[in-house]
């Protein structure tokens, strides 16, 4: 997800996520983790996705 504009996109991600009730975030770093999956992003797409959002990985992509 390092592009040129990655960090542009990151930064958009991190904006819609925060726009979120705490419920509804953790549905959102789930799909996100989901849509990424190890098949496009490789393994360690749930840490990346909590480090991106600051979401503890165990308790919010399950």
């Amino acid at each position: 997800m390092k592009d040129v504009n990655g960090q542009d996109i990151e930064n958009q991600m991190r904006q819609f996520y925060e726009s979120f009730s705490e419920k509804d975030r953790r549905l959102c770093a789930a799909i996100e983790a989901y849509e990424l999956g190890p098949y496009k992003l490789g393994h360690g797409v749930v840490a990346y996705i909590a480090d991106l959002f600051g979401c503890i990985p165990r308790r919010s992509l399950k």
